[in-house]
């Protein structure tokens, strides 16, 4: 039996899954998604808006958490690979499409903004979220005549 010795996911007849009862015959390796990890490459990729992050950081790391740990109980190759926050847009790399995806939605469903979702065969999913935050119009001056 194979055991990722990072994640500690079990690989089963070629499927990799979590497991926490760990049997005494194993063998250590490390997943396809820590290697991926460890390598930092990702098939999808997400883009969030620099200066609402800066703003709201804690707020946005708990979400990207949040939805990381969320996917991961379904499919543990739901992972973040990397979150580089010292840049604008903020880039977040996962290791596979739907993970973005479901970040960017998140984003759009509790802060509103403008969602874009692209792909390509060579990068994966890439997944663009903006929030533009209404300026206030000044009120229009009304002249007053006096006699």
């Amino acid at each position: 039996m194979l055991v990722c010795k990072k994640c500690k996911a079990v690989k089963i007849e070629d499927k990799w899954i979590p497991s926490n009862n760990l049997r005494r015959n194993v063998n250590y390796t490390l997943c396809p998604n820590c290697s991926q990890e460890l390598k930092q490459t990702s098939n999808g990729t997400l883009l969030i808006d620099g200066a609402f992050f800066n703003d709201n950081t804690e707020q946005s790391l708990q979400l990207i958490k949040t939805e990381e740990m969320r996917a991961r109980k379904n499919n543990v190759y739901s992972r973040i690979v990397q979150i580089v926050k010292n840049r604008a847009p903020v880039l977040v790399k996962t290791t596979n499409s739907q993970l973005a995806i479901q970040i960017g939605k998140q984003f759009k469903r509790q802060f509103k903004g403008q969602l874009d979702i692209s792909t390509s065969k060579k990068n994966g999913v890439m997944v663009r979220w903006s929030y533009e935050q209404e300026t206030a119009k000044p009120a229009k001056e009304t002249s007053h005549s006096t006699v």
